[in-house]
């Protein structure tokens, strides 16, 4: 049994505030001229 689009959608936003995110505000405050903009467009975007 496949399963439901809501179980997908947990599963994708888990993996996405939990991995993405969190890689995202690191590489920001790593390099905030490189990353910065980026960092902030996929927030919005988020």
């Amino acid at each position: 049994m496949q399963p439901k689009a809501t179980e997908l959608k947990r599963q994708v936003v888990k993996i996405i505030n939990g991995k993405l995110v969190v890689y995202l505000r690191a590489m920001v405050q790593v390099d905030a001229a490189r990353y910065g903009n980026f960092g902030w467009l996929v927030q919005e975007i988020i």
